[in-house]
């Protein structure tokens, strides 16, 4: 009886530790399953707040770039407003000094004018010097002549550098090298005269005239025979080559023949004398005797 009761228990002390130890493995399951649940849990919503957060930071950085262009904008029209003035002041400057060397030029020729009619042989050169003052563009000269006016086709783009229908710089370069050929004694583009080193070009939408700008319709006159000049142009290559250009694009090109025209003193592209050497040992002492005479 007493055995019974010992083997009793016993068997309530092995269920007893067995229940025990199967209520500890199931609370070190349920732990393992919670931590692998945080775990999970962690991986599933971590990239996504990580995701957030960058567009935040993103959308600031692009908010505060913005924010600085448009307080750089008011800045950059400024800039360009004073560059635009500055410009325009220093084109003043020199409209100022080109007229101003005008007038020299036209006082120093009304000076050599008068010098040269005291001697006999000043007053020979005089009339020389004048024909070739005024055809060189040191002076202005008057007649009649020949006005081409060049325009662009109508209803273009006049900043288009691609449309076939502006006036370009060759165009009008085309104008006066027929003007020349068939023998124009001066020439003027949009009031500009021109010389023997005269430049035509183009700077973008512009055509510069002795590297100034000329706009729209472009007026050339051109000073010279009235009974040849005309149609002397009008036999030329750059006639037909203009004609075929108003025909294909529509550029707008009119000629026509004027009794009197008057085209002013150049302003630039005049050559001048820097300085002048003689060999040394010449002669400095003008002569008036014969090719033939003897000192």
């Amino acid at each position: 009886m007493a055995t019974s009761s010992g083997d009793r228990a016993a068997s309530m002390a092995l269920l007893r530790d067995l229940l025990r130890d199967d209520a500890a493995l199931d609370y070190v399951e349920a732990t393992r399953v919670r931590r692998l649940r945080d775990q999970g849990s962690v991986g599933r919503h971590g990239p996504t707040w990580l995701l957030a957060a960058t567009c935040v930071l993103v959308a600031g950085i692009l908010a505060i770039g913005l924010v600085q262009r448009r307080a750089d904008e008011p800045q950059a029209t400024q800039s360009r407003d004073a560059l635009a003035a500055r410009a325009a002041l220093a084109q003043q400057n020199v409209d100022l000094l080109e007229s101003e060397v005008a007038s020299a030029r036209v006082a120093l020729s009304a000076l050599g004018q008068r010098l040269l009619a005291e001697s006999d042989i000043g007053q020979e050169l005089t009339s020389s010097i004048e024909s070739l003052s005024a055809i060189a563009g040191y002076s202005a000269i008057a007649g009649p002549g020949v006005v081409v006016v060049l325009d662009d086709a109508k209803g273009i783009d006049r900043n288009d550098l691609a449309s076939p229908g502006r006036v370009m710089d060759r165009d009008v370069q085309t104008v006066v090298n027929g003007l020349w050929q068939a023998g124009a004694e001066a020439v003027t583009i949009n009031g500009r005269r021109l010389t023997a080193t005269s430049a035509i070009r183009a700077a973008g939408a512009a055509i510069l005239v002795d590297f100034k700008p000329v706009l729209a319709p472009y007026r050339i006159e051109a000073i010279g025979d009235p009974n040849s000049l005309a149609s002397a142009y009008a036999s030329t290559r750059s006639a037909a080559d203009l004609s075929a250009l108003a025909e294909a694009y529509g550029l707008r090109v009119t000629t026509e023949t004027v009794s009197t025209l008057t085209l002013g003193v150049a302003t630039s592209g005049l050559p001048t004398i820097a300085e002048a050497q003689h060999p040394v040992g010449a002669n400095l002492t003008p002569s008036l005797r014969s090719p033939g005479g003897t000192s």
